[in-house]
């Protein structure tokens, strides 16, 4: 009998096809027989971690295998904690609230749910579970569990073991945003979503407090609840510092056992701290970055931190409206978190650093008007952040500011011109706008004598979220407005031909704030598919 036509294939060809297919699908490969067993090797580098059964056994298992093990590279912590729903109604109601702008995956007949239904359980089809069944599963094989293992940190246990098996580990992460953007469709498919039974639903995992605005709109609907089944946000954000401090769990403890591995192993690989969000709108609690009383411990670690292990990469993502409670009211504005104790903190970091990213939760696209008109003062960057300290640095992001534009061409104008290699501003809101933000940045930083990018010309990208039309039904995205090659274009097009009549335009309106990007300079990209783009007329 020959052969299929598959096993005729070139190795090298092979690798090449199963490089772009997903670990479910080469497992299945590896199962059909001996030779694409060892021609077809699992695409392995990062593992996935959080107080869940599932993720723990997983996680271990790829820290004991001999070969595995060395090809990870990055440990994704999920800090979504399962929340306590307290009846069927609760449950059923978060979980429509999580699809209100979307059809329900398990239900809908849109072909990008039903095929991500056959991905996962094949042609096989299964009713979706009631309210009440699936709250009971969600207690017993899921909330149960988790609360076992983080009383006994069972968890933090599998960490400490994987930070010293994994010879080749370089970068710890931790995330708000793995489950989104809704059910069947995670951002990461983490052992635990896989191992799911069929017709089993959620509403989805929260991670800290949430998107923001998704949060003010969450409180503003709650009246619709059947009485007593409403979560209260604002009393949940309003609980002591010593309770507050469990929604940040997973970044406390990756400092903590990051430090610990420092101690004990200064020679270890790992470089890169990220905190991802996703480009949502959320962050870690401010109180981290900052030095209030009953905060001040956790501050402290952070601070170690960043001054005992020398990171070449640092992505930040901090909430700026998490409870003031904890203040008494004594704290005038949120950007006291931004102030002195985040340059504290900052001014840590050593010549290693390469990558830095600051996100906050200032600036949305479903409040815009409200987000430029705060009373908030704009931020002035060039005093919060140590960038003569980074002599090395080679890229910069800054996303959901309010900033002042001066203070902001005068950082730009700071970074170390050897090393700079991109910036990124994203949703940003400046004083007077970004038309006017281009000519300062080009005028006082381009062309300016002496100016650092006189020579070197670092790639400036400007993104604005967008809130997703209806042009793009199924699954939802998270969608941003891109400008790049129009923005460089303007800031590095030669004077002699500007002078002739030649130059380029700005690509940004002058009288539209706070952005107003130019009709037909942009694309729109979605967060969750880095190869998904289409122009912007939709």
């Amino acid at each position: 009998m020959s052969l299929p036509p598959i096993l005729h294939l070139p190795v090298e060809l092979l690798s090449q096809i199963t490089a772009c297919l997903p670990n479910s699908s080469i497992k299945s490969l590896r199962l059909t027989c001996r030779f694409l067993s060892n021609a077809c090797p699992f695409r392995l580098s990062r593992v996935f971690l959080s107080p869940h059964p599932t993720n723990i056994s997983v996680f271990l298992e790829i820290a004991a295998h001999p070969t595995l093990r060395t090809r990870i590279k990055e440990i994704i912590w999920d800090d979504a904690l399962l929340l306590p729903y307290i009846s069927a109604n609760h449950y059923a109601n978060e979980y429509a609230f999580d699809h209100a702008s979307c059809p329900d995956p398990l239900r809908s007949d849109d072909p990008a749910f039903a095929a991500r239904r056959a991905s996962l359980w094949g042609s096989a089809t299964t009713p979706p579970m009631n309210a009440m069944t699936a709250l009971n599963v969600y207690r017993t094989s899921y909330l149960a569990p988790q609360a076992a293992i983080v009383a006994t940190d069972a968890d933090v246990a599998a960490l400490r073991t994987g930070l010293r098996a994994f010879l080749n580990l370089s970068r710890v992460a931790v995330t708000a945003d793995a489950w989104g953007p809704c059910w069947l469709a995670p951002k990461h498919e983490t052992p635990l979503f896989r191992a799911m039974p069929q017709g089993f639903w959620m509403p989805l995992p929260r991670a800290w407090h949430g998107d923001v605005v998704e949060r003010h709109r969450r409180n503003a609907s709650v009246g619709m609840a059947v009485a007593g089944d409403q979560w209260d946000w604002e009393m949940h954000l309003a609980r002591p510092w010593d309770q507050e401090r469990t929604c940040f769990r997973g970044y406390r403890v990756l400092v903590g056992e990051l430090l610990a591995l420092h101690a004990e192993k200064p020679s270890h690989a790992v470089r890169e701290f990220v905190v991802d969000v996703g480009r949502a709108c959320n962050g870690l609690h401010h109180a981290l970055f900052a030095a209030p009383h009953e905060s001040a411990g956790d501050f402290l670690v952070g601070v170690r931190l960043f001054a005992s292990v020398p990171l070449t990469r640092l992505d930040l993502a901090i909430n700026a409206y998490c409870a003031q409670a904890m203040y008494h009211g004594a704290v005038p504005s949120p950007w006291h978190c931004f102030g002195p104790d985040l340059r504290r903190a900052l001014e840590g970091l050593g010549g290693a650093l390469r990558h830095f990213a600051l996100a906050s939760t200032f600036v949305s696209a479903q409040d815009r008007d409200a987000s430029y008109l705060t009373e908030e003062p704009p931020a002035v960057l060039d005093e919060w952040l140590p960038i003569e300290r980074w002599p090395h640095l080679e890229s910069l992001g800054l996303a959901r500011l309010v900033v002042d534009t001066d203070a902001l061409v005068r950082l730009l104008g700071a970074l170390p011109a050897g090393s700079i290699r991109k910036v990124e501003l994203d949703t940003l809101a400046p004083s007077t706008s970004m038309w006017d933000l281009m000519w300062q940045l080009r005028r006082e930083v381009v062309r300016a004598d002496g100016g650092g990018w006189t020579e070197e010309h670092p790639r400036v990208v400007v993104m604005e979220e967008m809130p997703q039309p209806t042009s793009f039904p199924g699954i939802p995205r998270r969608l941003s407005a891109l400008v790049d090659e129009e923005v460089n274009d303007f800031l590095y097009q030669d004077s002699a031909e500007e002078d002739a009549g030649k130059g380029v335009p700005c690509p940004f309106d002058a009288d539209r704030r706070p952005v107003g990007i130019s009709d037909g300079v942009w694309y729109v990209v979605d967060a969750y598919d880095p190869d998904w783009r289409v122009p912007d007329r939709i």
